[in-house]
């Protein structure tokens, strides 16, 4: 499977995984739960791919009323159809992973306060972030405790970022616990700030480079940039149709759904703490339902018939989809990991792992 850095931007690469991995693993046959399920819901057939039990599941747990459009957008993800849109004024969107009714700009106005109130906050703290992050890289033998430290992108776009693009990552779905440990004040700020944060991460681009033109693919995740140590004047991003500068201290929000470069012309790096978060009309069930495809992605057995817990969780949640309710998505009990020393995908692979440990034990 590719390794889903940064997760979220990358729905193209799960439903790939969907469309090369049909069947799913059976932890025991002929096992069934006694719960029912409710009635409106699909039933599952001995034939059903992974990607028809992703939908089904996504229905069930979150009802169709409230995550049709998820749907619709994972749907037209396993099809190869991709949204295309050039923009009077705006640009060139470009989005494999498309989500129907949202509004589409390619720069936001990170002062809206309505819209965005966490972005203040974060540029109120840019100094107390600045200083952390110079401290923590000012220390002696950082590198040794955790191997994330400013790791080379690995994306499937690595080409258009080039090999002196950075990232030290403090949470990428789930919050790094090596990295928060090294940044205790930067990933405080961030949590209480209230920014529906999918990523976060600090990003280095080197002297003297740019990255291309390239689109991240989706429509549903935003970027923030916070400018920490940035040369200004010398540094400049391109989204649409339209070119701003870093500043220090200030944010940007944009939609690299829109075809976007960067370019840092000075002799120093360009630093920023960089945020994926959810675009604002992206509700909250859906956000829900977008991490279970990925839960689903790491650990297929969460959408097994032949796992009695699944089954429970599922009765459980259409229940509550029922009632007009939200529940919370299972989460396997885990035995305690020791991270220390791995690369942020070794420790998701092990992750992975120990949820298929669970499940097992479950069954």
């Amino acid at each position: 499977m590719k390794a889903m850095v940064p997760s979220l931007l990358l729905l193209p690469a799960a439903v790939a995984f969907v469309r090369h991995h049909p069947a799913l693993p059976v932890l025991r046959p002929g096992t069934r739960t006694s719960a029912p399920l409710m009635s409106a819901a699909p039933a599952a057939t001995d034939t059903e791919s992974l990607g028809d039990k992703i939908e089904r599941a996504l229905v069930i747990r979150f009802g169709k009323d409230k995550v049709q459009r998820v749907v619709d957008c994972f749907n037209k993800s396993r099809k190869g159809e991709a949204f295309e849109m050039q923009w009077p004024d705006k640009g060139l969107q470009q989005a494999s992973s498309y989500m129907e009714g949202l509004f589409a700009e390619p720069w936001h106005d990170a002062a809206d306060g309505n819209m965005y109130p966490w972005a203040a906050k974060l540029e109120q703290q840019a100094g107390v972030i600045a200083s952390e992050l110079k401290a923590v890289m000012a220390k002696k033998g950082v590198e040794k405790q955790g191997t994330n430290i400013w790791s080379v992108a690995a994306r499937d776009d690595a080409l258009a970022y080039g090999p002196d693009w950075r990232t030290l990552v403090l949470q990428d779905r789930v919050w790094d616990p090596v990295n928060m440990q090294l940044f205790p004040k930067t990933a405080a700020i961030v949590q209480e700030c209230g920014i529906p944060s999918c990523e976060v991460f600090f990003a280095k681009q080197a002297p003297r480079t740019g990255i291309k033109p390239h689109t991240d693919d989706t429509n549903f995740i935003l970027t923030a940039h916070l400018g920490l140590d940035v040369p200004e004047g010398e540094c400049r991003m391109t989204v649409g149709d339209e070119t701003r500068e870093w500043r220090n201290n200030k944010m940007l929000i944009f939609d690299t759904s829109f075809v976007h470069s960067t370019a840092n012309d000075s002799d120093r790096p360009r630093t920023v703490l960089l945020m994926r978060f959810f675009h604002p009309e992206v509700t909250a069930d859906e956000r829900r339902a977008l991490q279970f495809i990925f839960e689903v992605v790491d650990n297929p057995l969460l959408v097994s018939d032949d796992d009695p817990a699944v089954a429970n969780a599922n009765a459980a949640a259409a229940a509550a989809a029922a009632a007009g309710k939200s529940v919370p998505l299972p989460v396997a009990e885990a035995e305690p990991l020791n991270t220390e020393g791995m690369t942020r995908q070794e420790r998701r692979q092990l992750e992975r792992e120990q949820k298929k440990k669970a499940a097992k034990r479950q069954g």
